[in-house]
């Protein structure tokens, strides 16, 4: 599934065009309002402090939603009225933009009027010139669209020409993404001349040159064409030789990056179980396996140098969120960052700074929470305050934290210092299993699971419906004395997905995978209010083993089996099916909004306008 462009790109002679849908320009309107009041609020300190202007010290980005951000501008607003009464009448002002801007309905036309609108404010009181831009750009808008308008050529300048090389070693990468994707297919080796041009795309990588966005995303539970998926681990030489040189490995696999060697060292509180791989060989992969499946890779844990949350709070997000960065840039589709040495409150911190600090596309590239299920937390939230030791316990509260940390899946790890781990699915029992991927998929999140994982577990994973199932170590040749990990076994890799597929076609195994698909309706308030009282009997089934009930109630949902799985943007797929739905929960839950809503998302949908629906659902 290609991306969505969320901007488009057109050169015809001496004229760029680029536009934003009505939800990315409303954002963008409103930091631009943030930073008038700022600008004015300083101006007014300076004035008033005889040319002393305390710094204040610059804050740690954090996950903020447009109503959030809107708050912070009318906060802003407020506080500069009460603090500068000669500057109620802007503050005032300033919040009437700000409303104007959140009021307009979702026409671009709308938008960029209110926009102008607060423009001319900020002109007025930064005494700047009036849209001085000597003709060279402009704005403009349509019912759909708001679009900036470069008239010059850019290609006569330094930066335009260099723009110009960049496009096409862009072109160069995808070119040779397209030759190793046929290769594959074929069955062939490459010649000499596309062994030199793979060789070409290596040292473009190494120079920065990223890869281009058509990556394939994990998809959303329930609605890809695979439910349980296997996570091959391996540190990238493997993946490059052996995973992305033969498609058969490749069909339900998600291509996972990371470093599986504990280096000799077992106490997982010295050295990491997995640790976080070279960007580069991520990027490498990535570049093999093109967009025939997801690539992934492990980050780690937070290291807090202080050994004091809070006081490393700044440097270890920045450091987290600069590794992730560099993986989302080069189309890695998922990053999971290790929870441990935090308490509850303090990992629900460091997440929401680490959503706020990260480039990514947050549709389509996950940040997933991983718990060690052998590793205590101390809950401090609510104000509450004991240690969690229990597994299922754990387990639940990984859940919880993944979920206010707004991350979009949570991975649950059995991992010790013995190797190899004993294997996740005998730490909990197959009822426990259920549940925790049951629960955290009606809250939208995506689920996995890893440690000492063989091939036969696949079919107790794929009974649970849980997401991803993370397999390295059994899956490597492995020396017995060292520990240490040799070269990939195609065979075992193919009996693993054996394994899941013939899980998968029994009755247990498409219970969990229609339980999968009616917690993601569910949390999308897209489920029929008729058929939850049959989701919570097929959790029952599915979690007591009743193959006859879930066969039962796999008939009687016949409807939603039938659903077919996201063939569009994810955001797009997820306004279809509430649309569709007939009497879905989210008639019932908001009742007097809902004719309204349902036109909103159906007139959002309509525009392609990813950004507002994401903010609207």
């Amino acid at each position: 599934m290609m991306p969505l462009p969320m901007t488009m790109v057109s050169r015809q002679s001496e004229r760029i065009e680029r536009s934003f849908s009505v939800g990315e320009f409303k954002r963008l309107a409103l930091d631009e309002l943030d930073e008038l009041l700022t600008r004015v609020r300083e101006r007014e300190e300076l004035a008033s402090s005889h040319g002393f202007v305390k710094r204040t010290p610059t804050p740690l980005l954090s996950h903020m939603t447009l109503e959030e951000l809107a708050s912070r501008v009318r906060g802003a607003a407020s506080a500069l009225g009460e603090q500068f009464p000669a500057r109620r009448s802007f503050a005032q002002r300033a919040s009437e933009s700000l409303q104007a801007l959140l009021s307009a309905r979702d026409s671009g036309l709308l938008v960029l009027e209110a926009y102008h609108r607060m423009l001319d404010l900020a002109d007025e009181v930064l005494e700047r010139p009036h849209g001085d831009t000597g003709g060279r750009l402009r704005m403009t808008a349509d019912a759909r669209r708001i679009y900036l308008l470069a008239t010059s050529d850019p290609a006569q300048t330094p930066v335009g020409r260099a723009a110009a090389e960049d496009a096409e070693d862009l072109r160069f990468l995808a070119a040779t993404v397209e030759l190793l994707g046929r290769l594959r297919e074929a069955g062939h080796a490459p010649d000499r001349d596309e062994v030199t041009a793979l060789r070409a795309a290596y040292r473009l990588i190494e120079r920065g040159v990223q890869l281009p966005t058509a990556y394939q995303s994990l998809g959303t539970s329930g609605f890809r064409p695979v439910q349980t998926c296997l996570s091959l681990a391996d540190p990238g030489e493997g993946h490059i030789r052996i995973t992305c040189q033969d498609a058969r490995l490749m069909r339900g696999t998600v291509i996972h990056v990371e470093h599986i060697d504990r280096d000799k060292e077992f106490n997982k509180e010295l050295v990491e179980p997995y640790r976080l791989p070279a960007a580069i060989n991520a990027a490498r992969v990535r570049l093999h396996a093109g967009d025939a499946a997801p690539v992934t890779a492990f980050i780690g844990r937070p290291v807090f140098e202080s050994q004091h949350v809070r006081r490393d709070l700044l440097k270890s997000v920045h450091l987290i969120a600069s590794a992730c960065t560099a993986m989302f840039m080069n189309g890695i589709a998922d990053c999971k960052i290790g929870i441990e040495r935090m308490t509850a409150s303090e990992a629900v911190e460091v997440m929401r700074g680490i959503v706020g600090n990260v480039f990514r596309d947050s549709s389509r590239q996950y940040l997933s929470a991983a718990f060690n299920l052998n590793t205590p937390i101390l809950q401090d939230l609510d104000g509450q305050k004991r240690e969690v030791t229990d597994r299922f316990e754990l387990g639940l509260l990984g859940i919880e934290l993944a979920r206010r940390g707004g991350f979009d899946k949570v991975t649950w790890d059995g991992a010790s210092n013995k190797v190899p781990s004993e294997p996740i699915v005998e730490q909990l029992t197959h009822a426990q299993l259920v549940e925790l991927v049951h629960r955290a998929h009606e809250v939208g999140l995506e689920t996995y699971i890893s440690a000492g994982l063989l091939p036969q577990h696949m079919r107790v994973a794929t009974h649970a419906g849980v997401g991803g199932v993370g397999i390295g170590t059994s899956l490597h040749y492995i020396d017995s004395d060292t520990k240490l990990m040799g070269a990939l076994k195609p065979e075992a890799i193919l009996e693993v997905l054996h394994v899941r597929d013939e899980a998968a076609r029994e009755p247990l195994g498409r219970a969990a995978w229609l339980l999968a698909r009616l917690d993601r309706l569910y949390f999308e308030k897209a489920l029929s209010q008729d058929d939850e009282p049959l989701r919570q009997q097929l959790f029952a089934a599915v979690r007591e083993r009743n193959e006859a009930q879930a066969s039962a109630l796999f008939e009687r949902l016949g409807h939603v089996v039938a659903m077919d799985v996201d063939r569009v943007h994810p955001v797009l797929a997820r306004a279809h099916r509430l649309l569709e739905a007939t009497s879905p929960l989210a008639q019932v839950r908001r009742a007097g909004e809902w004719p309204h809503l349902r036109a909103t998302v159906a007139r959002l949908a309509a525009m392609h306008d990813v950004s507002a629906l994401k903010e609207l659902l």
